[in-house]
This record gives structure tokens, C-alpha cells and sequence, in this order.
């Protein structure tokens, strides 16, 4: 396959009164990618674009009004790979899946006319962070997961599921981060009251395709320099 290939991704997240779907296409060879993700309205806000390119180890994106949108390099990124965007290497995603998960064979199905097994894990709290370039999913509990394979093990299609719980902090206190990245609570010095639970689910399907072809992503040109967060 030479490490390249194209996915289409239907996602969803939220809560349960607000959830955000949409659509992201990705295209990579080697550890260069490229992202467009489509959001689509929510009743919120309308609809917006996203763009991204990593490529030799800088990251670029595309952001401004739309219309006059303009290509941005961020400095601070220098190093960047495929895999800290979009780890979902469908040639080698089953090996990192299966030591854990305990895949069983669920059915038979084609894709693209090819014959593939479905796959579809008994342990999925025993899994490995995923990114589908929509940040890791580290922290969330998957529900099922899902994996359609070729005769060469090489995935054609996973699909996910994640349902997380957390307590939300009470009136009584918030949470702030500290010099090193860590979370606590600290008293506002109000009446607590009892936290309240909030539930978030997400799903992601993503599809492969045009494994092996010859697919070129380059820097985009007129790019202007910013330091990010890296």
C-alpha cells in the first residue's frame, strides 16, 4: 500500500440536547495528511469548514473569513505527524486493536465489490486511544466497536461508539488547571449544591479507500507565519 490512501468520516458528538455531526474527508501518504472536516448547523451556530495539512513535519491550516480564507503555518508545530492528528492506519489499526479488544466475527459483507469479515470487539473497554482527527478519544468509554476486514487484514471500515459520564462541579466550587496541566476543585465559597451528571456520546465511521494510490500532499504556497500552541 506504501502508506497511502483516502477516508471518508461521519461523526457525531455531544450531549444529549446538542449534538454536532458532520463529515471529514482525509487523504495521506506516509506522515503527511490532509483534513477537510464539514460541520454541519446544529441549531446553535450554521455550518462551518475546516482544513489542515501536515506535511514534512509542519502543520498548516487554512482559517480567516470565509471567502477570504488564507493558508497559516504554525511554527510552533514543527514535528508534527499523521499520527497526532489521525492515528487510524487501516493497515496496521488491527494489530493495535486486537491484542486487547477480543474481536469475534459477527458476519460476512462486501465493500467497494471486495469480500470482508466483520469484526466487532467483546472487550471494548480494553482499547487503545483513537484519533479520527477530531482530537484522542483518551478518557471517553467506548461502547462497541466495530471493524470490517480484507482477505490481508487491512480494515475497510470502523465504526465506533462512546457514551461518558462525568459529575459536573457542584455551585459550590470550579475547576481550574494548574502550572502543570492538572485539574482540581477549588471552593467559590457559595452553598454547594449536588453535582450534576452530564452524559456525552460520539460516533465515528470512517470508510478507506484508494489504498496505494499515488496521492501527493504538498505545502500550500502564500502561507503566513504564526506561533501557535503547537
Amino acid at each position: 500500500m506504501e502508506g497511502t490512501g483516502r477516508a471518508e468520516i461521519r461523526f457525531s458528538t455531544g450531549k444529549e440536547e446538542w449534538v454536532r455531526r458532520g463529515t471529514a474527508r482525509v487523504a495521506f501518504a506516509g506522515q503527511n495528511l490532509e483534513m477537510e472536516i464539514d460541520f454541519a448547523p446544529d441549531g446553535r451556530s450554521p455550518g462551518f469548514r475546516a482544513r489542515n495539512r501536515t506535511v514534512d513535519g509542519e502543520f498548516y491550516l487554512l482559517d480567516g473569513i470565509p471567502g477570504q480564507e488564507g493558508w497559516f503555518h504554525d511554527v510552533n508545530a514543527a514535528g508534527a505527524q499523521r499520527s497526532d492528528l489521525f492515528n487510524i492506519d487501516p493497515r496496521s489499526v488491527l494489530t493495535l486493536l486486537e491484542p486487547t479488544v477480543g474481536f469475534e466475527e459477527v458476519g460476512r459483507d462486501e465493500i467497494d465489490g471486495q469480500p470482508v469479515r466483520h469484526l466487532r470487539a467483546t472487550r471494548t473497554d480494553q482499547a487503545p486511544p483513537l484519533n479520527f482527527g477530531m482530537g484522542s478519544t483518551e478518557g471517553q468509554d467506548m461502547k462497541q466497536l466495530d471493524v470490517w476486514i480484507d482477505e490481508e487484514n487491512i480494515v475497510r471500515r470502523i465504526d465506533v461508539r462512546f457514551s461518558t459520564t462525568l459529575a459536573s462541579p457542584s455551585a459550590g466550587e470550579i475547576l481550574v488547571k494548574d502550572e502543570n496541566g492538572d485539574t482540581r476543585k477549588i471552593p467559590t465559597g457559595e452553598d454547594s449544591l449536588e453535582p450534576k451528571t452530564v452524559t456525552t456520546h460520539s460516533s465515528y465511521s470512517a470508510r478507506f479507500y484508494d489504498l496505494g494510490a499515488a496521492i501527493e500532499i504538498v505545502a500550500p504556497v502564500d502561507v503566513t507565519r504564526v506561533e501557535g500552541k503547537g
